[in-house]
């Protein structure tokens, strides 16, 4: 005849069985990281390096406005890169960039407008946890 199986381990097995799905969705929400000024000015290297024709000099990278976060195994960030020296100066000037895991490459994924509400450059709800708006576009 089998023994019962005492109550407390019955219910720990589907708790068990449903942790790895609860974590892999927990992985998916987004976390706002801080900017550092060192990545902030790698961002900004990796863009003049891809991204400058080479007749503009005088790079501004404003840390107000830059914001770094993760969904998953995915890096985001978004900075105010323009030249001084430009004609444009800095109209619209939202910088955005990806990575795909911690120890990946960055790129450079939208060169201008990455503030413009209908761009999108990073998932909906790591940009609402910026708090940068959002608009149905």
């Amino acid at each position: 005849m089998r023994k019962p199986i005492p109550l407390i381990v019955a219910l720990s097995v589907p708790l068990a069985l449903a942790l790895p799905a609860q974590s892999a969705k927990a992985d998916e929400r987004p976390q706002v990281l801080p900017m550092s000024a060192k990545l902030r000015d790698r961002l900004a290297r990796l863009y003049e390096r891809e991204h400058n024709p080479g007749h503009y000099r005088r790079l501004v990278v404003e840390a107000q406005g830059a914001h770094y976060g993760r969904v998953g195994r995915h890096y985001y960030a978004v900075l105010a890169l323009w030249y001084r020296d430009s004609p444009a100066r800095n109209t619209d000037a939202g910088t955005a960039f990806t990575k795909q895991a911690p120890k990946g490459r960055w790129n450079v994924s939208m060169v201008d407008g990455a503030y413009d509400p209908c761009a999108r450059p990073v998932p909906e709800a790591l940009m609402r946890a910026w708090h940068m708006r959002v608009a149905d576009c």
